[in-house]
């Protein structure tokens, strides 16, 4: 039932402009709320009403349009969601929780993947609780909305709040989502088209299709994913760092840890028009870790080993970095924490035993620096390793590696124009500059040997005269 609302008070209109109200029509109170505060992919929100992202909604206007609206139509479960919406853009969650709540017991499928979210964070009072998060996101899902269908395909994907994990369970309902336009599905389903999950086909074109959908929505994941394809040259894109570091400036600025992890890199690494800054790297670096993201920890803790960025040399503190990227299943992080217990560094006793089995895990996963040291511990090529720094899809950075004794001459010109005849010459002349050049040359160089060995010999001259 909507009431009348007779009073004097403060009404955003739907241009923006505020307007006194004697009586105001209810439906124009119910429509200013709506166009203040209704999600996009609320399947309940009225026609001719697009929606207002989280980020743009305006908490002061929105919080006034929908407590009228509220006071006209209590009982209006999209509207108490929307309520609910305004104050958790004002950041008052506890709020924003009471009126999620009221919306989901008057059957609001938006409110229930709403509260869900809350339940994964802990945010408004309540606690962290898979089980709980699960149903709702299900009770959402089985409505058809599009949130609802994202939020327990993670779950499937991961095997949480009680779920077996299952990722074509996951593949069908980021497919549902997607197909509504909800942004974290198609980077969810992009995922899955990269990596070849969940039964679908490797397939890097349709995976930048996907993210592009979801980046060109302000969604961050998307865009760092999107980020790495650009800077890599995959997917039919050109190989274009610039475009690369913009989309990781999109994410970071959105506080997205992956997005920091990349553009910490950039920075770390000199390109996409960036210059060369340690400092803001680790910066970077340390929004990411503090988030959790096991690429911000595994190149925070490589930072701590160098002693770059303002940090002091510090292997306790990268080995617990390491530590903490490779529970989380990083292949860099597992690596590198093998190889502090290969060294037994970093308050670890030496145990090449447990060094092979983080080696192993990340082999698994294809880290080519991994594969190498496992070769080492079963007598092959003994030579020391060193820890790396990575980021997304753009391949490690080795840490270390000069090992004076070991210089090649430069390939020939006749070499450089034909690799493929000489592979062995060429990676052995590769063994003249350290590690970390080197990587960096393949990514920036990809393709174009002669500039890649013409910049390593630059760099490494460079690098040589600073040690001395």
């Amino acid at each position: 039932m909507i009431r009348p609302v007779a009073f004097v008070a403060i009404l955003v209109t739907g241009f923006g402009v505020f307007a006194k109200a004697g009586e105001i029509p209810p439906s124009d109170v119910l429509t200013a709320c709506d166009r203040a505060a209704a999600y996009p992919f609320d399947n309940t929100r009225p026609a001719g009403i697009p929606g207002v992202s989280q980020e743009k909604i305006v908490p002061e206007n929105a919080i006034n349009a929908c407590e009228l609206a509220v006071k006209a139509a209590p009982n209006n479960a999209r509207i108490a969601m929307q309520l609910g919406r305004a104050y958790e853009a004002a950041k008052d969650f506890d709020r924003a929780r009471i009126y999620y709540f009221q919306a989901y017991q008057n059957g609001s499928a938006q409110a229930a993947a709403n509260l869900a979210l809350f339940y994964v964070t802990g945010k408004g009072g309540l606690p962290q609780n898979d089980a709980d998060a699960m149903r709702l996101f299900k009770l959402a899902s089985d409505q058809g909305n599009a949130h609802g269908q994202n939020g327990l395909g993670t779950f499937f994907e991961a095997g949480r709040g009680g779920l077996s994990k299952d990722e074509f369970e996951a593949t069908r309902l980021y497919k549902l989502a997607s197909e509504q336009g909800y942004p974290g599905a198609q980077n969810n389903l992009g995922r899955f088209y990269q990596a070849g999950r969940g039964g679908l086909p490797k397939d890097d074109r349709e995976a930048v299709r996907l993210y592009k959908l979801s980046a060109d929505q302000g969604n961050a994941l998307g865009q760092a994913n999107l980020g790495t394809f650009y800077q890599n040259g995959r997917g039919g894109l050109p190989r274009d760092e610039r475009e690369a570091v913009r989309l990781y400036k999109l994410s970071a600025d959105q506080g997205n840890a992956l997005g920091q992890a990349n553009l910490g890199f950039a920075y770390a690494h000199e390109f996409g028009g960036l210059p060369k800054d340690d400092r803001e790297a680790v910066r970077l670096y340390k929004l990411s870790a503090d988030q959790g993201n096991a690429l911000g920890q595994t190149n925070l803790g490589f930072a701590y080993v160098r002693g770059f960025g303002g940090l002091p040399k510090d292997e306790r503190e990268a080995v617990r970095l390491f530590r903490l990227s490779a529970d989380q299943g990083n292949p860099v992080g597992q690596a590198n924490l093998g190889f502090a217990y290969v060294g037994g560094v970093g308050g670890l006793p030496k145990d090449e035993r447990e060094a092979m089995r983080l080696y192993k895990l990340s082999a698994d996963q294809g880290y080519p620096a991994a594969r190498n040291a496992l070769a080492r511990l079963n007598g092959i090529q003994p030579v020391s390793e060193q820890p790396t720094s990575e980021n997304t899809n753009g391949g490690p950075r080795s840490g270390g590696g000069y090992r004076p004794g070991k210089y090649r001459p430069p390939l020939s010109p006749e070499q450089i124009a034909h690799p493929n005849g000489h592979h062995e010459q060429f990676l052995s002349a590769l063994t003249a500059y350290d590690d970390d050049l080197v990587r960096v040359a393949f990514v920036r160089f990809n393709g174009n040997n002669a500039r890649m060995i013409d910049w390593l010999q630059v760099e490494q001259k460079q690098r040589d005269a600073m040690r001395r």
